[in-house]
């Protein structure tokens, strides 16, 4: 095993986000996952003893339209020779 960091990039439309009940709890919770089936896939986990560095941006998509960049690096533990 061996640890690695795993990105996971979201991309907000602004229009959805605004519709959002609670966005920080939603949104860190759909990174947390994606982070975690990534790391299933691969064999290995998320560690929890390390927090998530996130960092939040705004940008337009390719379509124009006004987007939210939601980053995130996760620290995770995985077998030799995946990710």
């Amino acid at each position: 095993m061996r640890d690695v960091f795993v990105e996971v990039l979201l991309e907000v439309p602004v229009a959805e986000l605004a519709r959002l009940t609670h966005p920080t709890e939603d949104l860190f919770e759909a990174m947390r996952k994606a982070a975690d089936d990534m790391c299933a896939d691969a064999g290995g986990y998320l560690r929890t003893d390390r927090a998530p560095e996130v960092r939040v941006q705004e940008a337009k998509s390719l379509a124009q339209v006004d987007v939210t960049l939601f980053a995130s690096r996760w620290a995770a533990v995985v077998p030799e020779g995946t990710l």
